[in-house]
């Protein structure tokens, strides 16, 4: 894989448009002796095709396949710009990743990254971050592990306590390392907090280790102090990302689906969750709309990377319907199909399998739209 050294790493800087921060981009990749000459100018006819900012303040620029006469060897140069640069369409970038690539060695190390930054508190801390070691660890999520999110879902407890819900919450927060003992005390000597409509929540101001959550309903409703209880949340906070999935809580359709939706319905839910934005309640989740599930292998030449996962995500943005997206080929966690970092983050190489999960009222038009996509491949030659 390909190694990100310090030296690679350009904080603090600043430019007047995104023009200067390609020519910045260019003259370290051509000083550092992956490219020639005349890159910058295939950066820019890389730009003119599709834009390479993905979302978070993050943008990757690179040259098109027809550059590759240009590129000496597989690079990569990151510039920090804690004042934004304008980057089209209303888009300001903050983190910027430059690449020169002659094969797929810069992919595992993309991979990594995309990783990390597709949370907006972690890109918000990496614009500000001065400290150059403290930057790269964050970048590859170094001594970090606290700030990736955990959910876990448990239906049909058998039980008509409270206080077992709870419990069942917090053994699953402890055996991910997400609490402490201090957590514990707190949550089981204070009383839940109702959400509404039987669903209740419980957390500490101690002891959180990690941001998480989990949900546990019990096999049927049952009264705890003349009070209904039909589903029980336990949250763990370490930073300001779980304040979405609060927010969102409140939301009736969001509400139903956990008091009565599937396994499934709740993951989507979640996912969902992880990729919100004022937009989101467009995106019905009626358990009455049809669910859509279908597989593809994708047979472009470097995978799903930056370009075709764009194309993709435009495309599916245009219909009303969460969809997910799983590699079957190294059988990765679900992500959301409307992120582009979370698409290339899942690693799909050429010839992986994928799974498409569609959910809504244009499900069908929209793996319909999708398989056209990938058959025609998605802005690239097959």
């Amino acid at each position: 894989m390909l190694n990100l050294s310090e030296k690679n790493i350009h904080l603090s800087k600043t430019a007047r448009t995104k023009y200067e921060v390609i020519e910045l981009v260019a003259n370290a990749l051509e000083s550092s002796g992956c490219v020639r000459h005349g890159y910058a100018q295939a950066i820019l006819e890389r730009e003119q095709q599709i834009s390479t900012f993905l979302e978070n303040g993050i943008a990757i620029p690179h040259g098109s396949l027809d550059s590759r006469s240009l590129v000496l060897k597989t690079g990569v140069e990151i510039f920090q710009f804690p004042d934004g640069v304008e980057w089209g369409d209303g888009n300001i970038a903050y983190i910027v990743i430059g690449i020169a690539a002659n094969s797929d060695e810069h992919l595992p190390l993309l991979q990594k990254l995309t990783h990390l930054l597709k949370e907006e508190t972690k890109a918000r801390r990496l614009a500000h971050e001065m400290d150059i070691s403290t930057f790269k660890a964050m970048l590859l999520n170094e001594d970090l592990d606290n700030l990736d999110l955990f959910y876990d879902i448990n239906l049909s407890v058998d039980t008509e306590s409270l206080l077992t819900l709870i419990g069942t919450n917090i053994e699953k927060l402890h055996q991910q390392g997400c609490i402490d003992n201090d957590f514990t005390a707190e949550v089981i000597s204070s009383p839940a907090l109702p959400l509404g409509n039987g669903i209740w929540i419980t957390d500490s101001t101690i002891g959180n280790k990690r941001n998480a959550l989990v949900f546990s309903r019990p096999k049927k409703s049952f009264l705890h102090n003349a009070k209904e209880i039909s589903g029980v949340l336990t949250i763990s906070m370490v930073n300001d990302q779980m304040n979405k999935f609060l927010s969102a809580l409140f939301d009736p359709n969001i509400q139903r689906t956990l008091l009565s939706g599937t396994d499934e319905d709740i993951h989507l839910v979640f996912d969902s969750l992880l990729d919100f934005n004022p937009n989101m309640n467009e995106r019905s989740l009626d358990l009455n709309e049809q669910v859509i599930e279908k597989e593809f292998t994708i047979y472009n030449q470097h995978g799903l990377h930056t370009r075709p996962a764009t194309v993709l995500v435009n495309i599916i943005k245009k219909y009303n319907a969460s969809v997910l997206l799983q590699n079957l080929s190294n059988n990765s966690d679900s992500v959301s199909a409307r992120s582009p970092i979370k698409l290339v983050s899942l690693g799909v190489l050429k010839g992986h399998r994928v799974k498409f999960i569609a959910k809504g009222i244009q499900a069908k038009e929209v793996i319909n739209a999708i398989e056209n996509a990938i058959f025609s491949g998605l802005g690239e030659i097959l």
